[in-house]
Order: C-alpha cells, then sequence, then structure tokens
C-alpha cells in the first residue's frame, strides 16, 4: 500500500503495513513487530536497507536532525507561516523557566520526531501569551499570527 505524504495524524501506518515514506519515492518501509524495514529505493541515490526498532529509529532521526541543523547553520531561519508542517493533536508537552534566557523552555512529543523542543526569550513568552489569550477571548479559527 502506497500512503504517498499522508496528512492526518490519526491515521498513521500500522504494523505490518508496506507504504513509501513521501511522494518523493526514496525508500519504502515495512513495519513488523515492532521493527522497521527501511529500504532505498533507486530514486533515492542511494541503496541498501536498515533494520531499526523504535528505540533505533529515534536516535537516527534525533542524529539525521543535527545534521540536517549543521548544514543550515549560519543562514536565515525560514518562515513557517504558510509551510505544509506536521501539526500534533492533543499530545504530551512540558514547559518550564530557561535560565540563559530568562526564557520559557517548551517541548512536546511528535509522533514521527520524537521529543522536540524550543526555547523562546522573555519578551516573546509575553507576546504569545497576549496571543493565546487573545485566541481563547476570541470566536474560534481566527487567522493565525507568525513571529
Amino acid at each position: 500500500m502506497d500512503l504517498g505524504d499522508y496528512t492526518n495524524l490519526s491515521f498513521l501506518p500500522l504494523p505490518g503495513w508496506h507504504y513509501r515514506m513521501s511522494s518523493q519515492e526514496l525508500m519504502k518501509v515495512e513495519i513488523k513487530d515492532g521493527v522497521a524495514t527501511l529500504t532505498f529505493l533507486p530514486e533515492s541515490g542511494a541503496s541498501g536497507r536498515l533494520i531499526l526498532d523504535v528505540d533505533q529509529l529515534t536516535r537516527l532521526i534525533q542524529s539525521l536532525g543535527k545534521t540536517r541543523a549543521a548544514m543550515n547553520m549560519g543562514k536565515p531561519i525560514p518562515e513557517v507561516y504558510g509551510v505544509f508542517l506536521r501539526a500534533v493533536v492533543d499530545t504530551k508537552w512540558y514547559t518550564e523557566s530557561e535560565g540563559l534566557t530568562d526564557g520559557s523552555l517548551l517541548a512536546f512529543q511528535h509522533p514521527e520526531f520524537g521529543p522536540v523542543g524550543f526555547v523562546l526569550p522573555r519578551d516573546q513568552v509575553a507576546y504569545l501569551v497576549s496571543l493565546l489569550t487573545s485566541q481563547l477571548q476570541n470566536p474560534p479559527l481566527s487567522a493565525g499570527t507568525k513571529n
């Protein structure tokens, strides 16, 4: 079964399914008995396969994220507004004060990427609080705000 670029997080691939990771068809994935087999397709320019349990896959995703960050170091941070993203609904999250910036750490569990977090400086925390307060006081589906 080819799911292409699935977008509904409530409908994630089930164990035992075969699917392509994206519409770019870079790899085929098979999930069976808690283990994923990722096989690179010829279109990817790579060859071989990886057999990973969920912890190994999470560490690989984190390593790839660090690699992506290093490759983008020194480049401007791209806009988020208007970009396709995989939103998470009703997940575990955590926040705490962050001493180095006098801001706040916001972290959450993403079903595809594992634990994800970021730190907002104090002035952005205040701005976000005012935006969220406004959203609670206004009718739903109001236009978003970008930072």
